[in-house]
């Protein structure tokens, strides 16, 4: 009997099935069968079903009355422990969903369920946790909890019956409610993410909420108690008891704010606890120079994980080195999290910056571009000064208020400051397109020109050394009005060579069950970001698909999918990927990495890929100057031409088809460039060389 029993509803939609069925294919827990419903489908779903159907899966097509009859076909032939409801179209967020699920499944619970990511019409993305405990309240507020996210026990179905065909587009909400608070029934939250869901589904149409209202108000008065029922329906249940009870909501949120302002105040202008923490930090004072980090955190982005990883290495080679960051996630011990401000000149800066604060936030930004104001410090810094006394402070990414700019003036150490993007050298803004760094920001931007002049003022006292972590990142420091009187230096960020090595590709496909014949081309990125030039990759994918490829396949992973329907040109989302190894597999895959960025400071993707073995195609711009050699590791297209970006990518095809491409030779060029030995020996001398001058 198989594990998981996951059932598929369609009908006319053999492209959303397609993408449905790949998800599935690549779950590296491989106990589940498939059972395709298919209310009769005209768009040749049967042909193509007929083309790819194994034994794992099961296939009927006959009229149905809709979704939910469907459904309950499915579960009549469904044979495993767990049914899940993954309709075509629906596609599971990684390859690992199935394995967590069974593994969270130990004590064999009733439903599990897991949290999603949703993509509207605009392809904005969102990611909705769901609580570990859902009471009558969720029910009635929330309302929502996606049926594509619930694993349910079979004996659920035998016990309490199917889907209620009374009801159009909530059976599954019935379903729910009928069982929920069940006596003895056992619910458990899983902390992973288990579908990519598209919103533009019948149940999202307009036309369809009040009917849907309807049936939700029907099921909840059939299923809860009627005192739950008439308390909740009272407050929610229409309009005008919804508007009056978040009047008086909001009245007593007002009537308790000074309460909780003043409690609030009290506690961090008198309670002192980071001064301990500082305090109890070992220092070997006999080592020098001792190098004190300042990151905002230690994960969760790329400058992050670079400034984690400078610090790991100086670890390694004995260096005296302590991190301070504002959120913590690594285990290693020297990296510190530090604690909020506290003490009246929080309150006195909280005062001073308020109207500051307030004309910023109503000011005009660029789109798609993250500004950081610095107004505040999470950090009191000049405590964190005085108590741990450094030789060196090395900035590393600081937005989000770690630390402000005026805050800077304290130290009076040299400060290594490593420029993971722009907003160093720049105003508010983090990447800057039109130069104004280097030519001045006009009265009009007023934003960035304020926080600009708070710089240069707060710069002048200051003994910076600039790190670019590429030459470019060096070059346009040291042309920017700020940083020009300062000497930037070039050290690349590091790169984890004894995890990225190339493996052998078809095994690597094997692995991502990859069709072995095709032609792979990887492009990994946030789908919104518009400086990573997804644009460029759709317009591939056309041009391909006018060609009738059948021998592309695009993987994709990160961010949402990009959703354009072809016929010839296969489309694979990976999702997020958790684990750097899977990465490395992946870039072993694959044929070719496409990146169309049109800045990017380093680009530890490009590297990344090369030091498997694969080469890049990406446009001859910023960092990438320093990673991608034309002909010997990839292709620097016309910027920004995307005919040359094809023309490369094509020029890749054929010369990976001749193996022109030695892996281990692009893998020793990363050794050689990127590894942690050769970096970290490159920041120690930089500290030496500061240190003895000093």
């Amino acid at each position: 009997m198989p594990f998981f029993s996951i059932i598929s509803v369609t009908f006319n939609n053999k492209d959303g099935l397609k993408k449905t069925l790949l998800s599935l294919d690549r779950q590296r827990f491989r106990d589940f069968e498939i059972i395709i419903v298919d209310g009769n489908s005209t768009d040749k779903t049967k042909e193509f079903i007929q083309k790819v159907i194994t034994p794992q899966i099961k296939f009927i097509s006959e009229n149905d009355k809709g979704i939910y009859d469907a459904q309950n076909k499915g579960i009549g032939l469904a044979k495993g422990e767990y049914l899940l409801f993954l309709n075509a179209g629906d596609s599971f967020e990684n390859n690992y969903v199935l394995q967590k699920m069974k593994d969270a499944a130990a004590k064999t619970p009733d439903i599990l369920y897991g949290d999603i990511i949703t993509i509207d019409e605009k392809k904005n993305t969102e990611y909705l946790k769901y609580p570990d405990t859902i009471s009558y309240n969720y029910w009635y507020t929330k309302e929502y909890l996606c049926h594509q996210v619930i694993f349910f026990n079979r004996r659920v179905f035998e016990k309490f019956g199917l889907y209620d065909l009374k009801f159009r587009f909530a059976a599954d909400f019935d379903m729910l409610q009928r069982i929920w608070f069940q006596p003895g029934i056992t619910k458990k939250h899983v902390d992973t993410v288990v579908v990519v869901y598209d919103l533009e589904g019948v149940s999202a149409k307009v036309e369809n909420r009040a009917l849907i209202f309807n049936e939700y108000r029907a099921i909840r008065k059939q299923h809860h108690p009627l005192f739950i029922n008439l308390f909740y329906s009272l407050i929610y249940g229409n309009e005008i008891a919804k508007t009056i009870w978040l009047i008086l909501k909001k009245i007593f949120r007002l009537v308790l704010k000074p309460f909780h302002i003043v409690f609030s105040m009290t506690k961090r202008l008198l309670i002192r606890t980071d001064k301990k923490i500082y305090k109890s930090l070992t220092i070997d004072r006999n080592k020098k120079p001792f190098i004190l980090h300042f990151s905002t955190t230690d994960q969760g982005g790329g400058a992050a994980k670079a400034a984690l990883n400078i610090h790991k290495s100086l670890l390694e080679k004995g260096q005296n080195s302590i991190m301070l960051v504002a959120k913590r996630n690594s285990k290693v011990e020297s990296v510190v999290l530090a604690k909020d401000r506290t003490g009246f000149m929080w309150l006195f800066d909280v005062i001073r910056n308020l109207r500051r604060n307030r004309e910023y936030k109503k000011a005009p930004t660029k789109t798609g571009v993250l500004y950081s104001y610095q107004n505040y410090s999470f950090l009191d810094l000049q405590l964190i000064l005085d108590i741990l006394k450094p030789d060196i402070v090395h900035l590393h990414w600081i937005g989000y208020n770690y630390i402000s700019i005026e805050d800077l003036e304290r130290i009076k150490v040299p400060i290594v400051w490593t420029m993971h993007d722009m907003w160093p050298f720049s105003g508010a803004e983090h990447v800057c397109f039109d130069e104004s760094y280097k030519k001045g920001y006009s009265e009009k931007d007023d934003v960035n020109l304020s926080v600009w002049k708070r710089k240069n003022k707060s710069y002048m006292s200051l003994n910076i050394h600039p790190v670019g972590v590429s030459r470019w990142m060096a070059k346009i420091a040291k042309e920017s009005l700020l940083f020009s009187k300062y000497d930037a230096s070039a050290i690349p960020n590091i790169l984890q060579t004894d995890i990225f090595f190339p493996r052998d590709a078809e095994e690597a496909r094997k692995y991502w069950r990859f069709n072995s014949s095709d032609t792979i081309l990887l492009f990994g990125s946030d789908y919104k970001d518009v400086n990573k030039g997804y644009f460029v990759i759709e317009g591939l994918i056309k041009k391909y698909e006018e060609e009738k490829r059948d021998d592309i396949t695009f993987v994709i992973f990160g961010g949402a999918p990009i959703e354009i329907n072809t016929e010839f040109v296969k489309l694979i989302h990976l999702g997020h990927l958790g684990l750097t190894e899977d990465l490395a597999l992946l870039y072993s895959a694959v044929t070719v990495t496409l990146i169309p960025s049109r800045l990017e400071s380093f680009c530890l993707t490009a590297a990344e890929s090369i030091s498997c073995g694969t080469p890049v195609v990406c446009f001859d711009t910023s960092g990438l100057q320093d990673i991608v050699m034309n002909g010997d590791n990839g292709y620097r297209s016309i910027c920004f031409d995307e005919n040359d970006f094809k023309l490369n990518t094509d020029k890749i095809i054929f010369e990976q088809k001749q193996t022109k491409y030695k892996r281990e030779k692009l893998h020793k060029y990363c050794v050689d460039f990127f590894s942690s030995d050769k970096i970290s020996e490159s920041y120690i001398k930089l500290y030496e060389s500061i240190f003895n001058r000093e």
